[in-house]
């Protein structure tokens, strides 16, 4: 475990100044998403609702619904912090987000 003290005269030693500036961007990149996780658990929230699952031969067992699609806007936020990060394509980044849609939400048209 690093210590803040250690971290921070580990800091003021370095002469590379582009890790310095890697550093910085992976901790803005890092902020980012951990705020978008946090708007996305209370969307999902949000938008649960509770069930009633039927299995077979066995009584119904009440469980919470998550409707995830209803969380699409902040998973595409999500989805560009991480291709800013990865270096990705506005290309790369179009089709994420309409494989998303068509595959794992079942929005393809039909």
């Amino acid at each position: 475990m690093v210590t803040p003290a250690i971290k921070k005269a580990d800091r003021a030693d370095r002469k590379d100044t582009s890790k310095h500036a890697l550093d910085d961007l992976l901790s803005a990149t890092l902020k980012s998403l951990c705020g978008l996780e946090k708007e996305y658990v209370k969307s999902l929230q949000r938008n649960a609702e509770n069930a009633n699952r039927v299995y077979k031969a066995k009584k119904a067992v009440e469980c919470i619904s998550f409707r995830v699609n209803q969380s699409k806007p902040i998973i595409d936020e999500i989805d560009h912090v991480l291709a800013q990060h990865y270096g990705f394509t506005d290309e790369d980044l179009d089709f994420i987000v309409n494989y998303y849609i068509k595959y794992r939400m079942g929005w393809n048209g039909g």
